[in-house]
């Protein structure tokens, strides 16, 4: 064993050693720190994020769920007049109705009944003509929910058109609350400011560059990270490459047996190489929600 391949044993070895979920990924760390990677301070870099990803497993991850629904159905509000509402803006599966999905069989145990599940934020006033016309009108209390929420602009812009939507229908204002499983530091900050009422379970550090190094080198180490990133394609079926994560969020988040958030450093799990070539990447997101 040469000397390079035997130092890069011994740090993927040492990686896998301390974060055992890695463990069954050596081959495309291998790979990530020592062939996209061309010289010791970008694998540095990506060793240094590694150091301050969050990995939630799949029992975290279901206890979560398991205290959202306990926290929906001990908040105050009446079944028969909540709507849980995926974030989701169309029909096509994702985390949203996951979740909504998997909130189903949790708010059954708590013998939480007589709520409406509404898959699209948008049909949240189309569910309330079904429900003023068996019901009557009545105030009700929507509860958005997703299992990640990124900088926080999804959420602002999901609200705002629900009350759009029902004011040109000239239905009462809902009472609004998000529930969310995992946001980032910098979306709840910015939610928060919007007045908008909003939990969730885990925080996890946004624009990670700036809280690992000091402030006179963080545009050096984005710079190094653009060269990493340069190696793979610059977009996917017309979405582009989302560099430093979607809105340059700089997230570190591995959640087990679910599809990574698009906020993540994109050199963790986009797919394709600049020629197209497959990727052995660490993280796996759909590339068609690329």
């Amino acid at each position: 064993m040469g000397r390079l391949q035997k130092r890069s044993f011994e740090k993927v070895f040492q990686l896998a050693f301390k974060y055992p979920w890695l463990q069954t990924k050596t081959q495309a760390l291998t790979a990530l720190l020592f062939e996209d990677c061309e010289d010791e301070a970008q694998t540095q870099l990506v060793i240094d994020i590694l150091d301050r990803l969050k990995h939630i497993t799949i029992q975290e991850y279901n206890e979560c769920v398991s205290n959202l629904a306990l926290d929906i159905a001990t908040c105050g509000i009446e079944p028969i007049q909540s709507f849980i509402t995926a974030m989701s803006p169309n029909s096509e599966a994702d985390s949203g109705q996951s979740v909504l999905y998997d909130l189903k069989g949790e708010l059954s145990k708590l013998e939480w009944k007589g709520y409406r599940s509404v898959n699209r934020f948008d049909q949240t006033a189309k569910a309330y003509k079904d429900f003023k016309k068996n019901v009557g009108e009545r105030e009700i209390t929507i509860v958005l929910v997703d299992n990640f929420v990124g900088t926080g602009s999804t959420v602002i812009n999901r609200v705002k058109r629900i009350r759009e939507l029902f004011n040109e229908s000239k239905y009462p204002e809902p009472t609004i609350l998000v529930k969310v499983l995992i946001c980032t530091e910098g979306g709840k900050k910015k939610i928060k400011e919007a007045d908008i009422e909003f939990s969730s379970y885990y925080i996890v550090d946004d624009k990670l560059l700036e809280k690992i190094y000091d402030l006179s080198e963080v545009e050096q180490k984005k710079d190094l990270m653009r060269l990493i990133e340069r190696k793979l394609s610059s977009s996917y079926n017309e979405r582009e490459f989302p560099s430093l994560g979607y809105g340059e969020s700089q997230v570190a988040l591995s959640i087990e047996s679910k599809n990574t958030p698009n906020n993540v450093f994109p050199v963790f799990w986009w797919k394709y190489y600049s020629d197209n070539r497959v990727r052995d990447v660490l993280l796996h997101r759909a590339m068609d929600d690329a």
